[in-house]
């Protein structure tokens, strides 16, 4: 049961890669927001 429930080390990346992506998406986005209203 405990197994199941454990991230393999291509999970963790995987997830870490796309939360960096996210991140920087939603960055480059709020940026790009701010400078056309001001």
């Amino acid at each position: 049961m405990g197994d199941s429930l454990h991230l393999s080390l291509a999970d963790l990346a995987a997830l870490t890669f796309f939360l960096v992506v996210w991140v920087l998406h939603t960055l480059a986005s709020d940026g790009k927001l701010i400078s056309r209203v001001s």
